[in-house]
């Protein structure tokens, strides 16, 4: 009769890396969907704010705080420079019944040390394009 003292020992080390990548795996997918749901929400929150105060002077800077505003569980925190507002109070073209688009591109960096080796970060970009009233 064969000695299988060992083989559950054996087979347990060669599974228990696999299966702990695939956690891990798992924890960053799901930070990185629901830092991809908290976006979405700023973005909508800005360009229902767009929507409304476009045509008044500095709408712009009070669209992009009201977006920074509603991503703040967000980690780095969410910058001005990487929300962008079409088209800008600068150019023509904000008209009442006329569109208007809010940008947001953001650079998540990966928390879980094995899968931060390799890949560093996540480009997370969500988009509203709304009517001005």
């Amino acid at each position: 009769m064969k000695r299988n003292k060992g083989q559950s020992l054996v087979e347990m080390a060669l599974i228990m890396p696999l299966f702990l990548l695939l956690i891990m795996g798992l924890l960053q997918f799901s930070i990185i969907l629901r830092s991809k749901l908290v976006l979405e929400h700023a973005v909508r929150e800005g360009g229902r704010l767009a929507a409304v105060m476009a045509l008044e002077a500095d709408s712009d800077d009070k669209i992009k705080q009201t977006v920074i505003n509603a991503a703040g569980t967000l980690d780095p925190i969410l910058r001005k420079m990487d929300i962008s507002v079409s088209p800008s109070e600068l150019e023509t073209g904000r008209m009442s019944g006329y569109p208007i688009t809010v940008i947001v591109n953001y650079s998540l960096p990966l928390q879980i040390p094995v899968i931060n080796s390799i890949i560093n970060h996540c480009l997370l970009r969500s988009r509203v394009v709304m009517r001005i009233e």
